[in-house]
């Protein structure tokens, strides 16, 4: 087996690929702008969607303390341990 040798990695090349990603980042927000949020009625369904998100996030945390947000619960289990001393 012969290994080939490949060419040497020139920070040109670095600068270039970072400037095409950033590039396609705004492209991506720029047409997300364009073509989501400009939308009628995205404002409305956005509140729904954060309300629902809300409260589903309310019931997990509620059921599910082990796996949401645990160390907030430590914490406020702890000051209210502290608390009823």
């Amino acid at each position: 087996m012969s290994t080939t040798e490949l060419p040497a990695f020139d920070k040109r090349d670095l600068l270039i690929i970072v400037a095409f990603s950033v590039a396609c980042g705004c492209l991506k927000e720029l047409l997300a702008y364009v073509f989501v949020y400009r939308r009628p009625g995205f404002k409305k369904k956005f509140e729904e969607v954060q309300e629902r998100f809300e409260e589903y996030h309310r019931t997990y945390v509620l059921f599910e303390p082990r796996t949401a947000n645990y160390n907030c619960f430590q914490d406020v289990n702890k000051r209210l341990l502290d608390a009823s001393k």
